[in-house]
C-alpha cells in the first residue's frame, strides 16, 4: 500500500514478517536484544535506499544496474542477528544473498526480480554482487525481448495477458525461472 518508507520501525518488522512468510529465516529478536536485522534495514535505507532506481526493468540503464548491483552487496553483507556461542555473543548472521534480493523486489517491484540460491546458481553462476548484477541484465534482456515481441501482436499489458495482472515483469520472469 504504497511507498515503503524503511525508516520506520513499522515497516521494516512488517517487511521481516513478509520474508519469512516466503521462505527467508529472519531471527526475531528476544527481550532485551538488540534487532540488528532492523538496525540494518535503517542504515542501508539511510544510505540511499529510497534512492535507488525504480524503473521498471526493461528501463533500467547500465549505470542503474550497477547502483542496484551495489546495493545488493552492502545489504546482502549486512548484520541480521548476533550470534551466540555457550550464551556469548560470537559475531553475526548476515542477511544473505536470498533476504537481500527480496528486500529490493519488495522495494522495487517492478524494478528487481527476486532470486533464491538454487535460481541464483543456475541463471547467473552464483550470489555474488557480479552475479546480480548478471541476473538484472539478463532479465532486462528478457523484459526488452518480451515487450517487442507482445507489441507485434498488439499486446499492451504481458503480465494481464498471461494471467498475472497485479505482477510486474520482473516477478514473471522469477516466476519462469522457478518454474523452469
Amino acid at each position: 500500500g504504497g511507498a515503503a518508507d524503511l525508516a520506520v520501525a513499522g515497516q521494516r518488522d512488517e517487511l521481516r514478517r513478509w520474508l519469512n512468510t516466503w521462505g527467508c529465516r529472519l531471527r526475531y529478536p528476544q527481550p532485551g536484544e538488540p534487532d540488528v536485522f532492523s538496525d540494518s534495514l535503517a542504515q542501508w535505507w539511510a544510505s540511499g535506499g529510497s534512492g535507488r532506481p525504480d524503473d521498471p526493468v526493461a528501463e533500467l540503464s547500465d549505470a542503474d544496474v550497477g547502483t542496484l548491483a551495489d546495493s545488493y552487496a552492502d545489504l546482502a553483507a549486512r548484520p541480521a542477528a548476533v550470534l551466540t556461542r555457550r550464551g556469548a555473543p560470537a559475531g553475526h548472521r548476515v542477511i544473505a544473498p536470498t533476504a537481500a534480493s527480496k528486500i529490493m523486489f519488495a522495494l522495487r517491484p517492478e524494478t528487481v526480480p527476486p532470486w533464491d540460491a538454487a535460481v541464483a546458481r543456475a541463471t547467473a553462476g552464483g550470489t555474488s554482487r557480479d552475479h546480480f548484477a548478471s541476473h538484472l541484465e539478463a532479465a532486462r534482456a528478457w523484459a526488452r525481448a518480451i515487450q517487442d515481441e507482445a507489441r507485434r501482436h498488439g499486446i499492451a499489458d504481458v503480465p494481464a495477458y498471461v494471467g498475472r495482472p497485479r505482477s510486474s515483469l520482473a516477478r514473471v520472469w522469477d516466476e519462469w525461472l522457478y518454474l523452469t
